[in-house]
């Protein structure tokens, strides 16, 4: 039964870090380009400030 659960981890596993990734990307789709910019932008600022 070990083998059994292994199989079914490992398969249940990968699909839903995939469907967690799709939902990510579409939402970000969905916000549009602008907020990623600003996104990116403050993510630089942040990187800057750290010593």
């Amino acid at each position: 039964m070990d083998n059994v659960w292994l199989a079914f981890i490992a398969t249940v596993v990968p699909l839903i870090t995939a469907i967690t990734a799709l939902v990510v990307v579409i939402k970000a789709n969905n916000k549009g380009i602008r907020n990623n910019k600003t996104l990116s932008n403050q993510n630089l600022r942040g990187k800057d400030e750290k010593p």
